[in-house]
Formats: C-alpha cells, structure tokens, sequence
C-alpha cells in the first residue's frame, strides 16, 4: 500500500518534468528550420513578390480596381454561420473519428443570440478522410441557412457563411445535385467526393430559403486558395503574374494590388467557373457544368446553373487597420444586392479582414483540444465491456500529446 501511494503522488511531478523535457527545442532542428525558413522566403518573394509589385499598376488596370468611398448600409442584424471538426482525429484502434459542430450568431444593435445548429460524428474504419469531413460539414452549415432563416424571418438582414459558397469547384460531382428532398439523411450513407453532389443540393434549398425571404447570402472566404485571376491576367498578356497566382492563390495577388476601401470584381460565378475550369484544361468538370445549364442533367443542374449566374464573385480591402492587411473575397447571392453587401463589409470588417460577426462566429464554433480529450474520456467511460474498451484505445499513443497538454491546462482551472 505504502509503494502504491507513492507513486500516485509522484505521477503529476514525473508528467510535468517529461512534458518539460519535451518541449525543449532541439539546436539541430532549429538550426534546418531556420534555412529552410529563410529559403521559404526567397522562394516567395522570386515567385510571388518580386511578378506582382513590378507590375502592380499593370494589374490593378487588368483587374479594374474600384474604389468605394460611401457611407453607411441598411443592414441591422446578421445571420452568421460556422462550422468546425476536430484535427487531428482521434484515431482508435477501431478507426478514426472525428466530432463536426456547427453553430450561429445573429449580430443586432443590441445583445443578439446564438446557438449551436449540430453535432455530428465522422466515422471512418480505414482512416480519416478530411475532405468528407469538409464536405459534411458544408451541408450542415446550409441547412443550418434554412433552419435558422425561417426561425427568425424577418429578424436577419443577410446571412454570412464562413466559407465559399461553391465548395470543391473542380470536382464534377458538384455540378450533378443529389435528387432528393432529405439531403441531410441521405448524405450520411455516402462519402468520399460523392458528397459534393449532397452539398450542391444543400446550397439549392439554402439560396431558396434566402430568396422567399429577399435576404442575401454571401459567402466570406477568408482562405482564398482559389487561382480565377490567373486566366484573367494571362488574356491580358502578364503571363508572370499569371504564373505568381498559379504558385500561390486570388487573395495572395489582391492583398498586395488592393488598398483599404478598394475593391474589385470577378464576375458572376458561372462565368469565373467556366473561364477558371477552361484554363486549368479540366474538360470533363467544364462539361457537367455545361450539362447542368443546359439541363441535360436534370432539374436540380439547372437550378445549380441559375444560383451560380446569380452569383456575384468580389475581392475587398477593408477601409479600416488590420492586423495582417489582406483581402477578403465574398461569394454575394443575389447578385442585385453585391453594393449593399460590399458597403456592409467595407464598414463593418474587424482588424482580422472579415466581417466582425464571422469573427464572432469563429470564436463560439471551436473544437479545442482539452475538449476532444475529454470526449474520449466519455467514450472510454461509456463502454459496457472490456472489447469494446480495447477498441476505443489510442492507436498511436505517442502522439496523445496532442490533446494531454491543453488537457491539463484547462483542468487547472477546474473546481476540484
């Protein structure tokens, strides 16, 4: 009894004393992350920098630079809408699983509200699959659109989705809407790139849902690793620069060509995706969006084709100080009201480059790592039996670290 005791009081000071050897640096990784560091930074300022700021007037000519200089917009309260998952997966013995949440805000003048839309697992038996987790999470972020908007019709002004609104474009699947009313259900019992069908379905109803009510939808991309100016640039005869946005992305060209208050914009969506698929030489993915205007694909590729034509694409600058000065790009639906939207974020954007609700959004929509570790504490706690138990182990538990150290972080914190 005596040697039992000992050790379980020994065992938080052996923990802290190995976490703190761990999180020593090693001088010989420092040292190659230091060169790799500064090749990193040679290599974007060759192929990025240097193609961009010397033809920085060039470009902002090709691109039709605007400048907004109104005041004020009409909009008084937004429907905001998050979604996140849990990275790295906790991946088990039985396989990897990962925990998608997805949530809202609706920003008033004065206190607003916000809740959490779903919950919901991804299960897979032969490794974790990040894509399908994307895609999941998509269709819940949509039907979260419907949802809500119709709950407090009449409350929101416009909905901001965290996002683009067209996710995975290259993939023909988008461009071939799943026929079916329960896209939600449905969805479940498929994976894999087959799941940008479900979530072209989802964004139908939501873009409907939005219409009946005469509110916009628009879509703030905040990671911009889309290249549709590099067509543009070409045709306009700066294949460099063209060549400098195929390495890196829009947002990387228009946060150095931009100013705060300015803007520009791409087109509707069709017509960025038709010229964007034609460049890339993807002919099979140009082809299903040409089946689904012309209705060869059936209804719903239609009503894809109708949301997209109405689908306003612009970049914008911010007019106030950012943190890191970038440009943002808004997905706007309708069309029609893409000055409306753009007044709104111009004024409206916090020092991180987005729309303030999504800002707030982001910070309510979180996974952290404590929380996941507490999660497979529950599922090691709801297990009726020994096998099960075994299966819901750690399959790689070297790398519990993960979700041990902020564990115990928020767990000093706790009442005990």
């Amino acid at each position: 009894m005596t040697s039992d005791s000992t050790l379980i009081d020994r065992e938080p000071f052996v923990d802290e004393e190995l976490e703190t050897l761990e999180e020593q640096p090693s001088p010989e990784l420092t040292l190659v992350l230091s060169k790799l560091a500064r090749k990193a930074v040679e290599k974007l300022e060759e192929l990025v920098v240097a193609p961009i700021s010397s033809n920085r007037d060039s470009i902002r000519r090709a691109l039709g630079v605007k400048r907004l200089d109104v005041e004020g917009h009409e909009f008084a309260s937004i429907l905001a809408i998050d979604s996140t998952w849990s990275s790295p997966p906790l991946e088990l013995v039985w396989g990897a699983l990962s925990v998608i949440v997805v949530g809202y805000v609706v920003a008033t003048p004065g206190s607003g509200f916000h809740g959490i839309s779903y919950a919901a697992l991804s299960m897979f038996a032969e490794g974790p699959s990040g894509r399908s987790i994307e895609l999941r999470s998509k269709i819940l972020e949509f039907a979260t659109v419907i949802r809500t908007v119709r709950k407090y019709s009449g409350v929101v002004d416009a909905v901001l989705v965290d996002g683009p609104l067209l996710i995975a474009p290259r993939s023909r699947y988008v461009y071939t809407p799943a026929e079916t009313r329960e896209f939600v259900e449905d969805s479940r019992r498929v994976s894999g790139p087959r799941l940008a069908a479900y979530v072209s379905r989802a964004l139908i109803e939501a873009a409907k849902a939005c219409r009946a009510l005469g509110i916009p939808m628009v879509g703030v991309v905040k990671r911009v690793g889309s290249k549709f100016l590099a067509p543009v640039l070409r045709d306009a005869g700066l294949e460099d620069v063209a060549r400098a946005v195929e390495f890196s992305n829009d947002k990387a060209l228009a946060s150095l060509v931009l100013e705060p208050g300015e803007y520009i914009e791409l087109g509707s969506m069709l017509d960025v995706l038709s010229s964007y698929l034609s460049y890339l030489g993807r002919e099979k993915t140009l082809r299903a969006l040409e089946d689904a205007c012309s209705g060869s694909s059936g209804v719903y590729g239609k009503e894809l084709c109708e949301v997209l034509r109405d689908t306003a694409v612009v970049m914008y600058r911010a007019r106030g100080e950012a943190v890191h000065p970038q440009a943002t790009r808004l997905d706007i639906y309708p069309a029609s009201s893409a000055a409306e939207v753009l007044r709104y974020a111009m004024i409206e954007s916090s020092h991180n480059s987005v729309p303030v609700p999504i800002d707030i959004v982001d910070r309510l929509v979180r996974i952290e790592s404590a929380s996941i570790k507490r999660f497979h504490d529950m599922l090691l706690a709801s297990a009726s039996n020994y096998d099960t138990l075994a299966l819901l182990g750690l399959t790689n538990p070297q790398k519990s670290y993960l979700f041990k150290k902020a564990y115990r972080q928020a767990s000093r914190f706790e009442p005990r």
